[in-house]
């Protein structure tokens, strides 16, 4: 891991928020320049000053850390949350198609991966059964693993990514993570961090905080044109009206 070089922090920044930002900026998993530069914003930008820090309540003294996990980790779930998902492929030109325009893989997408594979094993297996046990010696020396036994086990992961996506659809609706409905909008990156951070001062607090939690996404962002605490507010109260619907 290559160590990035300690930032001059101003006198104003609180120990708590200090030390968070020097973590975070000597993990490995904060390699990105884009998340570099924001922690760099988050530790220098005069509104975290005047605008968060000076404004936070005294029940908030050292736990100016957590403002910063909270802002860090809220950009981190905005990608996967705001990504538009294609229907799942049904032939190869859909399955090109969507590696290129939708990277990557959800949990749901394995389970439907999974079942796939042991669909193409059964009207595959009379052809596969003859081979598989010359291939699995050729493959495993001293092991053996009848074609059933491998069989028996695809069967099992169709059930296994379920269970493994309702546990994540379980999480996310305990940490009451925002849902956003205009996924292409220009601003569903911030309209998600201000749910994300509003929801958090509301759980620890009891009070939204909106011009604090306006001052952070606009910092994170870097917004050229800052948000004002009633479009915080606005998006807070439209957040409680989608909870509500099913």
């Amino acid at each position: 891991m290559t160590t990035k070089p300690t930032p001059d922090f101003p006198d104003w920044i609180p120990p708590a928020a200090r030390d968070r930002i020097l973590d975070l900026r000597q993990r490995e998993v904060v390699s990105m320049p884009e998340e570099l530069a924001m922690l760099d914003r988050l530790a220098n930008r005069e509104a975290m000053h005047t605008e968060v820090w000076q404004r936070l309540p005294p029940s908030a003294a050292g736990m100016e850390g957590w403002i910063i996990d909270w802002t860090v980790a809220g950009l981190r779930l905005a990608a996967p949350a705001i990504a538009t998902r294609a229907p799942f492929p049904k032939n190869k030109a859909e399955f090109a198609e969507r590696l290129v325009n939708y990277p990557g893989w959800t949990v749901q997408d394995a389970a439907t991966l999974a079942r796939h594979l042991l669909e193409a094993m059964d009207e595959n297996c009379q052809e596969a059964e003859g081979t598989w046990a010359a291939y699995s010696q050729t493959m495993w020396p001293g092991q053996t693993l009848s074609y059933l036994e491998a069989r028996n086990i695809v069967e099992r992961l169709p059930h296994f990514f379920e269970v493994l996506w309702a546990k994540e659809k379980l999480a996310a609706a305990a940490l009451k993570l925002p849902r956003i409905r205009k996924k292409q909008a220009a601003n569903a990156k911030a309209v998600y961090l201000s749910r994300f951070l509003s929801q958090r001062f509301i759980n620890q607090f009891d009070e939204p905080y909106d011009p604090i939690v306006s001052a952070l996404v606009d910092v994170a962002l870097d917004l050229e044109h800052g948000l004002d605490a009633v479009t915080i507010r606005g998006r807070r109260r439209r957040q409680r009206k989608i909870s509500s619907q099913k």
